[in-house]
Formats: C-alpha cells, structure tokens, sequence
C-alpha cells in the first residue's frame, strides 16, 4: 500500500513538472511576441481555461445521485422485501442458497412426518 502510494506521488510530482515546463516553454515562445507581462498572462489565461475544462468534463461525467422518495420507502412491506432479499441472495451465492434449500426441505420433511 505505501509503495503504492509512493509510486502515485512519484507520477504526480512528474506530470505536474512536465506542467510546469510546458507554461515555461509556453511563456518563452509568447514571449517573442509579447511583452513579457503579456506572456505571462496569456499563458495564465491559457492554463485557467483548461483546468476549467477539465474539471469541468470531470464533472459532467460524474452522475448525480437519484433521491427516492421516502413515500415509496415508507409505502413497501417487510413481506414483500423479503422475496427480493433472498433471489438477489441466490444469485450473488448460489452454494448459500443450496444449503438453504436443503435446510427447507428437511424442515418442510420432518414437519409433516410430525403431522402424520
């Protein structure tokens, strides 16, 4: 986990270098047109507008959480939830689902034995 984790710090502190000298060769090559106070605003300007769009398109991409209602909370039966609890049970662990399976059906066997 820490070598992880260092090996992520190592690639940030790389890009964000390999950022800075690209506003410095951006500057540089403003610079031959422009004051250099004007290079260095274009080139702030330049990097303003496409952290916006990228944060931006972070944004966006991420989906927004849906709320329910709490009427249609409030409106189901324990009953009902049951049914759908033990299907979605079945299909995440079906050996799970075997062996209780086969505890019902010896309850369900031995119940009507005692009724005989």
């Amino acid at each position: 986990m820490i070598a992880r984790l260092s090996i992520l710090g190592f690639a940030v502190a790389i890009a964000l270098t390999g950022v800075a000298f690209l506003g410095v060769a951006l500057f540089y090559w403003l610079s031959t047109a422009l004051a250099p106070a004007g290079a260095a605003a274009v080139t702030a300007l330049i990097f303003f507008v496409v952290a916006v769009i990228v944060f931006a398109l972070f944004y966006v991409a991420r989906p927004l959480p849906v709320a329910v209602p709490q009427t249609a909370i409030a409106s189901k039966q324990v009953e009902d939830s049951l049914v759908p609890a033990l299907t979605l049970l079945a299909k995440e662990h079906p050996l799970i689902a075997v062996g209780c399976a086969t505890a019902l059906g010896l309850a369900d066997a031995l119940q009507k034995q005692r009724a005989r």
